[in-house]
C-alpha cells in the first residue's frame, strides 16, 4: 500500500516532551513507592469535605494524557467510589478560550482512583477543572494549572473541510518487534464540545525513510470505543521510523498524517 505525502494542513507535534511538577503526594495518595505508571501528583484540593488528588505522567505533552482522581472524605478519609468526576482542560488564548477532548471518569477499583484522560490539542499552559458530584448531593470543583510540552497530537483539516484531531496513543516509546499501536481521533462541533469520531477505517504504513524500505505483517486499526482505534505494528530495527496514518469513509480519503517516532 502506499499513501500520498501527508496533507499540508496538518501540524505534527513529534518533539521532545516536558512537564512542570506542581506538588508532591503523601503516602496515602495516588502516588506511591511501587508506582508502575510514571505518574506524578499534579496537586491537591480540598472543596466541601472532599480532598480532590490529580496525578498524570511525568513526562505531559500535548495529544493523549492518562489523568487520574481520587477523591476522599476529608474528616475520615474515607475513598468516595460512587461519584460523577469530570476533568475539563481549559486553554486561554487571549481573545478567547477553548476546551479539549476529554474522556468520562470511571472508577477503578483496583487502585482506587478515577481514570480520566484527556487530549491536549497544544503545547502550553493548560487549567484543568476537576468537578465531582456524590449521589448524597455533595459538589465541587477544583482547578489546577499544568504546562504542556511538545507531544503526539495532530490537527487536521479533512477533505471534507472538518477539523479533525489525530493523537498517537501507544507506542510512544518503540522498540523493535510488533506491538499495539493506538490512536484517537475527535472532531470539534464548538470550542467545548470535541467529540469522538467513530466511522473512520483507518490504514498505516511504518517505513524508514533512510533506508528505504518499510515492514511486513502489521494490522491495520480498527475502531473499538469513543474514537479509539487499535491495531499492531511491526518495527523489524532499531532507528527512525514513519508511521503514515490515513483516515477513510469507505474510498474516499479524508485526511491523513504521519508520526516520526524512534524505534530503540
Amino acid at each position: 500500500m502506499s499513501l500520498r505525502k501527508p496533507n499540508l494542513k496538518a501540524v505534527i507535534l513529534t518533539c521532545a516532551l516536558s512537564v512542570v511538577l506542581l506538588a508532591c503526594s503523601d503516602e496515602n495518595g495516588i502516588v506511591n513507592p511501587d508506582n508502575e505508571l510514571g505518574l506524578i501528583s499534579l496537586g491537591t484540593s480540598q472543596v466541601n469535605g472532599v480532598r480532590i488528588e490529580l496525578a498524570g505522567p511525568e513526562q505531559m505533552g500535548a495529544g493523549y494524557s492518562p489523568l487520574k482522581v481520587k477523591l476522599t472524605e476529608a474528616a475520615s478519609g474515607r475513598p468516595l467510589s460512587a461519584a460523577q468526576v469530570t476533568v475539563v482542560p481549559m486553554m486561554n488564548m487571549g481573545d478567547h478560550s477553548h476546551s479539549a477532548p476529554s474522556e468520562p471518569g470511571l472508577y477503578d477499583v483496583d487502585t482506587g482512583v478515577y481514570d480520566n484522560p484527556v487530549v491536549f490539542l497544544m503545547p502550553g499552559t493548560w487549567v484543568l477543572e476537576v468537578s465531582y458530584a456524590t449521589n448524597d448531593g455533595k459538589e465541587g470543583m477544583a482547578t489546577f494549572t499544568v504546562d504542556v510540552g511538545q507531544g503526539h497530537c495532530v490537527t487536521l483539516i479533512g477533505d471534507d473541510e472538518e477539523r479533525y484531531f489525530l493523537s498517537l496513543v501507544a507506542p510512544l516509546d518503540p522498540s523493535v518487534g510488533k506491538q499495539d499501536i493506538e490512536f484517537t481521533v475527535h472532531g470539534r462541533e464548538s470550542m467545548m464540545s470535541f467529540p469522538p469520531i467513530e466511522d473512520f477505517t483507518v490504514e498505516i504504513e511504518p517505513s524508514m525513510p533512510a533506508m528505504g524500505h518499510g515492514s511486513p505483517d502489521n494490522e491495520q486499526p480498527v475502531h473499538q470505543s469513543d474514537g479509539h482505534y487499535v491495531g499492531k505494528v511491526n518495527f523489524i530495527m532499531t532507528g527512525a521510523w514513519r508511521v503514515d496514518v490515513r483516515l477513510k469513509r469507505g474510498e474516499q480519503v479524508v485526511a491523513q498524517a504521519a508520526f516520526d517516532l524512534l524505534v530503540k
